[in-house]
Formats: C-alpha cells, structure tokens, sequence
C-alpha cells in the first residue's frame, strides 16, 4: 500500500471513531440528561442539553440523523409527559392581588391587616397566584423547549416532510399524542416564520 493511500486510510478510519465517539457522548449526555430532568423536573437540563445537540446535528450523515431522531424522541417524551396540552395561556400570572373584600389595596402585606378571615383569605389567594405563576412558568419552559426540539429537526431534516417526520418519530418510540402535538407546533412556527 503506498504511503499516500495509507494516510488516507488512516484519515478515513480516524473520522469514523470519532463521529462513533460523538455519537456515544451525544447519546449518554442525552441518557443523562433525560434521567436528570425526569428526577428533578428542572427544565434547564434539557435546555443546556440542546446546544450539544445542535452541534451533533451539523454532522448530516444517515446515522446521525437516525440517533437525532432517536434521542429528539426520548426528550420530547420526556418534555410532553410534564407537559399539559389543555393548559390555558390566555390568563397571565398577575403582579398584584386585590385583597378580597376591597378594604385594602392589592399588594398589601399580609400582616398588616388585622381581621383574621380576611387576612387568611387573602393569603390564600396570594398561595394560589403564586402556585399558578409556578406553574405557567414551567409549563411556559417545557413548551419553549419542545418549541426549540421542533426548530432543531426542522433545519436538520428539511427534506422531511411533516408526515414523513410523523412517521419516524413514531418509529423511535415518540407517543402518538405527543407526535401530533409536535407537527402541528412545528407547522405553526414554521408558517410564522
């Protein structure tokens, strides 16, 4: 073999480990984080997951986009099984509370007011606001991050069609619901943008 043929060989063979080597670390820091997120809850996990993804992504070969696939399928799982499709996000989490029975103006401490059942139920209320402001936040996290999920298979499976996308979601074990979900998202943000 000559010498020019055998460094070529080597290069080849070079460029096959490592794109093996990223597949691993991508998919054990996928299995990782998914664990991570599904222990916790914490949504950043899967948000600091995504940009090593991306980079994965800009490898375009077959594989790759199978085991983009593969991993997009476990975190949206993930995602969607916290996720609450009927969630309404037409009411905000408001800033200030009114105090019920009008007597005090909103945002008025606790403390300061002296009848108890007013205070106790103002209170509650205040526990309520603050319950839902937790909640629309972190509903308001996971769908930004399907949202992200659904922009990276778009611009890294651009010939795929939604119903071909559908089908290899499903294929790598994405639920059905969710996969639905998922297109009709990715296809309101792909004719708004």
């Amino acid at each position: 073999m000559s010498s020019s043929l055998r460094v070529l060989f080597l290069v080849l063979v070079a460029g096959s480990v490592q794109a093996m080597e990223s597949k691993s670390v991508t998919t054990d820091s996928a299995a990782k984080a998914i664990a991570e997120y599904r222990k916790s809850g914490d949504v950043s996990v899967i948000s600091r997951f995504i940009p090593e993804l991306q980079i994965f992504c800009a490898d375009a070969t077959q594989e790759s986009s199978r085991t983009l696939l593969s991993i997009s399928a476990e975190i949206l799982n993930a995602l969607y099984e916290d996720a609450d499709l009927a969630f309404s996000w037409e009411r905000k989490p408001k800033g200030n509370v009114g105090v019920p029975g009008g007597r005090y103006p909103s945002g008025t401490d606790p403390k300061s007011i002296e009848d108890p059942a007013i205070r106790a139920a103002y209170e509650n209320v205040l526990a309520e606001e603050r319950g839902y402001a937790k909640r629309y936040g972190h509903q308001s996290a996971i769908f930004r991050e399907i949202d992200r999920m659904g922009d990276l298979l778009r611009k890294a499976e651009p010939s795929r069609d939604a119903a071909e996308l559908r089908r290899l979601l499903l294929r790598h074990g994405m639920q059905p619901s969710y996969v639905d979900d998922m297109v009709k998202r990715m296809e309101q943000r792909a004719h708004k943008s």
